[in-house]
């Protein structure tokens, strides 16, 4: 990961007030606080496209709450689930110099298994 690696997702506004992270020691604060945010975290990497310079991961996230939120949108002891898609840009050392993302509830592969879209 560079020095000045950016990330963003729409969580980052509701959660840090800001939409993008900038620098790798802001990136490592979140990853820190995202990982005591939740217990019995289980990450999937649901599926993996790869070409040149960027990855772009379909992934599905579920864990349940270790605090509940001053405004209640997170239960303490509560499961939650949610996807996303996220695109990792490398540069020419194969560093991460960017991950931009999208999440949602559910996430892409559980609205694919929903009983809506099957056939």
């Amino acid at each position: 990961m560079t020095e000045d690696v950016v990330s963003t997702y729409p969580i980052f506004k509701q959660v840090l007030g800001t939409s993008v992270i900038h620098g790798r020691e802001a990136y490592e604060n979140f990853a820190v606080h995202f990982k005591n945010r939740w217990k019995e975290p289980h990450l999937s990497i649901d599926d993996a496209v790869a070409e040149e310079n960027q990855v772009v991961l379909i992934w599905s996230f579920q864990a349940k709450s270790a605090e509940t939120t001053p405004d209640s949108s997170f239960i303490s002891g509560q499961d939650y689930q949610w996807g996303g898609i996220t695109l990792f840009k490398f540069n020419s050392e194969g560093k991460i110099w960017a991950e931009i993302g999208e999440e949602s509830a559910p996430g892409p592969f559980a609205r694919l298994e929903s009983e809506d879209l099957a056939e």
